[in-house]
């Protein structure tokens, strides 16, 4: 289940993202995301979704994750 993912921000993680090359549409005003159905594409929305992309902050870069655990803050 996603929490807190909505249209939006899928959208402007992948226009911030450009190389996922998944394709945006115009529908009814608002951006979408348009499921390519080749088989070189199709898997593109759905890994999205697997959400396994994470960002450091000690390095500042973006980075794909095969396998996550959540990450408790110490202290307190």
């Amino acid at each position: 289940m996603l929490f807190g993912c909505t249209t939006e921000r899928l959208v402007v993680f992948i226009q911030d993202n450009p190389q996922f090359d998944i394709p945006l549409s115009i529908m009814n005003g608002a951006t979408a995301l348009r499921f390519e159905t080749s088989p070189q594409h199709r898997h593109q929305i759905p890994r999205l979704l697997a959400d396994d992309y994470l960002f450091s902050q000690l390095t500042e870069r973006s980075y794909e994750a095969g396998s996550k655990q959540r990450v408790g803050r110490s202290g307190g």
